[in-house]
């Protein structure tokens, strides 16, 4: 019995970050009817707990004033959706505030197990987002067809499936450039995974996630430009490896699904901006000035119906704008702001990604999108540091602080750092 009490720090180690590496290997998947939690939301909220409770400690003070933002943020949106809750008496606005509740307690944990685990945290993820990522990829090579029209694999919508490609590649080129991606920061891997990223928004149909991972290759070459021959490279190999594969799959689509995708692509390039700024509900903000004051909540879309379409407004930034007003918007920025004190202008830049693909979607309530923003957070200064590194300590010079990735670990979890640097297990 004394024997187990003793190992429930090292039992309590592993579990947690092997169900943060599960809950991100399993993200994309969407076992139940889309707006209704899914199996990693629920991993997640397990996690959360856990971490609350049995993880709880001090955290840096700028970590800590970030997630006091966070959450006064989540305090006003509460407060607007039950606002007009009461107003409306449509039960389904206040519902949307809970998906700000659960990504602040993700914001919550991913600091707390950070400051508990320090760079092998990181690793963790970094590892999860590539797994889940060629687990999708994986779909497309081992059974050929991606479908007969836009491809979902284990995504709800395809949209969903293109979002997590750019989300995916965005942080993993947030830990690449800081140095805690172990193996995974090679020339190699870089290609294969933001290759993989195209891959996935491609099969999806959606402008906005092709738009999104190019911009996310731009960021990528801006860094290391001398990976853009290789990138070209990799994809022309990619390309005549896949062919014969690709070729087989399109005979198996039927001529009408072939027909569908062809209206599309006709439609989406026969569109001009103005008519898709109208449809994705910009025009509301201007026609509405009076809520972008205090906002006007989420949800219940048809108040709109006499201004447009009744749905929300498609944009992240945008919606956070009529939703919740000035305050909404100010809330965003100062957490912005935040991430680019402590990081500088790179820190931001590696963001521009998200913010492509949130111009004709609403991305805010997406998890990985408060975790990129995390991670932006926490590893800004390294990231700014990464062309002046010393080859020694952390990047741009400065010393290493974090604890031994390996130290005092179970099995289990130093498997998992292995995984990425290649260490040996201590004696």
């Amino acid at each position: 019995m004394t024997r187990t009490v003793d190992r429930l720090p090292s039992l309590l180690r592993t579990g947690t970050l092997a169900a943060w590496f599960l809950y991100l290997l399993l993200n994309p998947v969407h076992a139940f009817p889309l707006g209704t939690p899914q199996p990693s939301d629920y991993l997640l909220a397990g996690l959360s707990l856990v971490t609350l409770v049995g993880l709880r400690g001090p955290l840096p003070a700028a970590q800590r004033r970030f997630a006091t933002v966070m959450w006064i943020g989540v305090a006003y949106i509460t407060a607007v959706n039950l606002t007009w809750t009461v107003q409306t008496g449509r039960t389904e606005i206040a519902l949307n505030a809970a998906y700000y509740v659960f990504n602040g307690l993700a914001v919550t944990t991913f600091f707390l197990l950070h400051a508990r685990y320090g760079e092998l945290f990181l690793r963790v993820t970094v590892v999860g987002i590539v797994l889940a990522l060629f687990l999708q990829i994986g779909l497309i090579v081992g059974f050929g067809n991606v479908g007969a029209s836009r491809a979902t694999l284990l995504a709800a919508k395809p949209n969903q499936l293109g979002y997590f490609a750019v989300l995916g590649a965005t942080i993993y080129l947030f830990a690449r450039d800081a140095g805690v991606a172990g193996r995974l920061q090679s020339q190699v891997w870089s290609v294969a995974i933001l290759s993989g990223a195209g891959l996935l928004s491609v099969v999806a149909i959606s402008r906005a996630a092709m738009a999104g991972v190019l911009a996310a290759l731009a960021v990528a070459f801006l860094r290391r430009p001398s990976g853009l021959i290789a990138v070209v490279a990799a994809g022309l190999l990619v390309g005549f490896a896949s062919g014969p594969r690709l070729v087989r799959s399109l005979r198996s689509v039927d001529v009408e699904a072939v027909d569908r995708i062809q209206r599309r692509m006709v439609m989406m390039a026969g569109r001009g901006a103005e008519e898709i700024l109208d449809e994705r509900g910009y025009a509301r903000i201007i026609e509405q000035p009076q809520y972008t004051l205090f906002g006007a909540g989420e949800g219940a879309e048809e108040r709109w119906v006499h201004t447009g379409r009744a749905q929300e407004v498609h944009s992240t930034v945008a919606n956070l704008f009529f939703a919740y007003g000035i305050v909404g918007l100010g809330w965003l920025i100062l957490l912005l702001y935040s991430i680019g004190a402590k990081g500088g202008a790179w820190a931001l830049i590696y963001l521009v990604p998200v913010f492509v693909y949130g111009t004709t979607h609403n991305g805010a309530r997406e998890t990985l999108f408060w975790v990129a923003l995390t991670m932006a957070f926490t590893l800004g200064r390294r990231v700014r540091g990464a062309r002046a590194r010393t080859g020694s300590g952390a990047p741009g010079g400065e010393p290493a602080t974090e604890p031994s990735p390996t130290s005092g670990l179970s099995p289990l979890a130093r498997a998992f750092a292995r995984v990425e640097t290649g260490s040996r297990p201590s004696a």
